[in-house]
C-alpha cells in the first residue's frame, strides 16, 4: 500500500514552516510523497491572495524538492473546499492509498466541525504538528487515528508574514527566496497589487 500525506491549506503565503512540516512527515512517516494542496476557499477562512498566486507560490516553494508534489484539484474545483470531497477523490483514483492528513493541533481540535468528519476519520490518519501553547485534541482520543510528529515547534505563520509585509519589513528566511521574489514582484500583501 502506498502511503502519502496531504498538506492542505491557503498557503497565503507558503512558508518555511510548511516545508519543514512536510519534510519531517516525509521522513518520520516513511511516505511516498507529500502532496501540497492549496484550496480555493474554505468554510473557515478566506484567502487574501488570489488562488492563482497562491498556487504559483507553492509551485515555486517546492520546485526541485524530492518527495513534494503540487495538486491543484481544490483550486480547480473552485468554491468552498471540503476535505472529505478531496479524500474521496484521491481514493477513487487510487484505492490502495494510505492517506495522512497533515495539520496543526489547532485544526485537529476543531475537527468535529468539519463536513462529514465522522466519515473522514475512517478514511485518513492525521499527522499533527503543534505550535507553542497548543495541546493535543484529547477529546478525540480513541475516535481519530492521530500521529503527533516529533518535529520542533516552528513559530512562523502566514499571518505573521503578511503583517511583516504590510509593515514594509523583510520576510527573508521566513519564505523560500523564490516566493519572496514573487511576493515583491506581484506586490502581494502590501496593499498595492501589480
Amino acid at each position: 500500500m502506498d502511503r502519502i500525506a496531504v498538506l492542505g491549506g491557503a498557503f497565503d503565503p507558503p512558508h518555511i514552516g510548511h516545508l519543514i512540516l512536510a519534510q519531517w512527515a516525509l521522513e518520520e512517516l516513511e511516505l511516498e510523497k507529500v502532496v501540497f494542496m492549496p484550496y480555493f476557499s474554505s468554510a473557515y477562512k478566506r484567502p487574501v491572495a488570489p488562488a492563482e498566486d497562491r498556487v504559483e507560490m507553492v509551485r515555486l516553494a517546492i520546485s526541485g524538492l524530492e518527495g513534494f508534489e503540487l495538486d491543484t484539484r481544490e483550486v480547480e474545483r473552485a468554491g468552498t473546499t471540503y476535505t472529505i470531497d478531496t479524500v474521496e477523490d484521491l481514493l477513487r483514483e487510487r484505492p490502495d492509498l494510505e492517506i495522512y492528513w497533515l495539520l496543526g493541533a489547532d485544526a485537529l481540535q476543531g475537527l468535529s466541525s468539519w463536513k462529514d468528519w465522522e466519515k473522514l476519520v475512517k478514511l485518513v490518519k492525521f499527522a499533527v504538528a503543534t505550535r507553542h501553547g497548543e495541546g493535543s485534541a484529547d477529546q478525540l482520543r480513541g475516535i481519530v487515528d492521530v500521529v503527533y510528529l516529533s518535529m520542533p515547534r516552528i513559530e512562523v505563520s502566514s499571518s505573521l508574514i503578511r503583517e511583516r509585509i504590510r509593515q514594509g519589513l523583510s520576510v527573508r528566511f521566513l519564505v523560500p527566496e523564490e516566493v519572496d521574489s514573487y511576493i515583491r514582484r506581484r506586490r502581494l500583501y502590501s496593499g498595492e497589487r501589480a
